[in-house]
């Protein structure tokens, strides 16, 4: 006997629409990004190093996330560091929005290019920047801003800390990489952890300048002496020289080559042309005594004595108004 077909349609269009409805829900959850919040507490930063172009860091670094197959430990990637170890590393429950946390303390040498030009006052940022090896088709990474912080009992020997930010980006490649499922570029999610520091730099700008200085004062001392003493005049101005090209020579070890002038090279350079003026006066000088004008020679050297000192104070008061 055949049974009538409309009596079985309803059931087979509802139990049709039941698997495609589920399907479909199966297939967005698959294809929906991982979310993941995560976080970093720094516990260390030493070893700011100009020379070399690198700071050292250690932190803590954890992940809230609800996806069983993610490891950040073996994803994670601190995208601006020459080197890292992750030296513990363990995953326990979370809440019911976060099943899994995972944390991990992580040593690290970043690499940091050094703005010099204010030297040695200067301000710099020390960025620590974190990606995960997913794009941002499959991951989506919230910066935890609440507890994300930097160990107010850290010392930074000749720095002090002002800032700190933790701040959640997108970072653009223009290339895929190689993956043929990709466009030509490629996004990928990227916490930065951001820490702002301002040198202490009185103590090695008096040391840095106190040889040019002295200089200085050598080849002031040669206006000081009689128009006559042409010899000891020149001598204490050639001694004036040596003294600022060895505070130059002193300055360039320490830093690294640059193409920029630092706060303590203009300084220097400064004082060698104050040391310069004093050469030009005494050649002046010179000049009246080898012509027998004497009178030239005094009244030229009383206003040098005046004339060089106070623009030398006003120039070094204007130099510390614009640090």
């Amino acid at each position: 006997m055949i049974l009538p077909v409309k009596r079985y349609l309803l059931p087979v269009f509802i139990v049709v629409l039941f698997i495609g409805a589920y399907s479909t829900a199966n297939a967005e959850e698959e294809g929906s990004p991982i979310h993941v919040k995560t976080g970093i507490y720094i516990t260390d930063i030493h070893s700011l190093d100009i020379r070399e172009s690198t700071f050292k860091v250690t932190f803590w670094a954890w992940f809230l996330y609800a996806a069983k197959e993610y490891n950040p430990a073996k994803t994670l990637d601190v995208t601006n560091a020459m080197a890292y170890q992750i030296s513990s590393a363990d995953v326990t429950t979370g809440d019911s929005q976060y099943p899994f946390w995972a944390s991990m303390k992580i040593n690290a040498v970043i690499r940091k290019d050094y703005d010099l030009s204010n030297f040695p006052f200067d301000r710099q940022v020390l960025d620590i920047n974190f990606e995960d090896m997913y794009d941002v088709t499959r991951m989506k990474i919230e910066p935890d801003l609440k507890n994300s912080l930097v160990d107010p009992d850290i010392h930074i020997d000749g720095w002090e800390i002002e800032k700190f930010e933790f701040i959640g980006a997108t970072k653009t490649y223009h290339t895929a990489f190689g993956n043929p499922i990709l466009n030509a570029d490629s996004k990928y999610t990227r916490t930065t952890a951001r820490i702002s520091v301002r040198r202490n730099g009185m103590k090695l700008f008096i040391s840095m300048i106190i040889v040019a200085v002295i200089g200085f004062l050598l080849s002031y001392l040669s206006i000081v002496l009689p128009p006559k003493e042409m010899g000891p005049k020149f001598s204490l101005a050639m001694c004036a020289v040596a003294a600022i090209v060895g505070a130059k020579y002193g300055l360039d070890l320490r830093l690294p080559p640059t193409s920029g002038m630092t706060l303590v090279d203009k300084t220097l350079i400064l004082i060698f042309c104050y040391v310069l003026l004093n050469v030009i006066f005494n050649v002046v000088t010179t000049c009246c005594v080898s012509k027998n004008n004497m009178a030239a020679a005094e009244k030229f050297s009383k206003v040098a004595l005046i004339f060089v000192p106070l623009l030398f104070l006003i120039t070094v008061v204007l130099l510390f108004v614009f640090i």
